[in-house]
């Protein structure tokens, strides 16, 4: 993990460090994505934006239409089932137990949450959690609840 300080300049501009952009792979010109958690936390990820009727929006649905011909897709019936395939592909890529079952336990957390409306106290208590525990739980994997404007 890498933390870093920046500083916000004039016209709300930062500066993110060469370590923060070498490990995300990021360049001049690149998107993010920004979450802003009710509790103030933020949130950044790399983003690719694709403008509907552009060669590479074509491209982009002419190759997924491609993968559902050549049935190179797969639909699940249920979270649960999803969740099964999800922690097989981690299994596949070698990940250690404690990766496998941070994943399982990121995913049923936030399953359960869904199920529930994102009421946390309600989730702890379907999850067998203290409400304590569970709010730590979704800051360490990072799950906060957008609203829809």
């Amino acid at each position: 993990m890498i933390r870093k300080h920046v500083r916000l300049r004039s016209r709300n501009q930062i500066t993110l460090p060469n370590e923060v952009t070498g490990q995300l792979n990021l360049h001049e010109g690149d998107f993010l994505e920004v979450v802003v958690s009710d509790e103030g936390a933020v949130q950044m990820a790399p983003a690719r934006l694709v403008k509907l009727g552009t060669p590479e929006a074509e491209a982009a649905e002419d190759r997924a239409e491609q993968d559902i011909q050549a049935g190179r897709t797969r639909g699940f019936s249920s979270a649960q089932e999803l969740t099964r395939h999800l922690v097989d592909r981690i299994r596949k890529r070698h990940a250690s137990l404690k990766e496998q079952m941070e994943a399982f336990e990121k995913e049923q957390i936030r399953t359960t949450l869904e199920k529930t409306g994102w009421k946390s106290k309600q989730a702890a208590e379907f999850l067998g959690l203290r409400p304590r525990d569970l709010t730590q739980k979704l800051k360490r994997y990072k799950l906060t609840y957008l609203k829809k404007a």
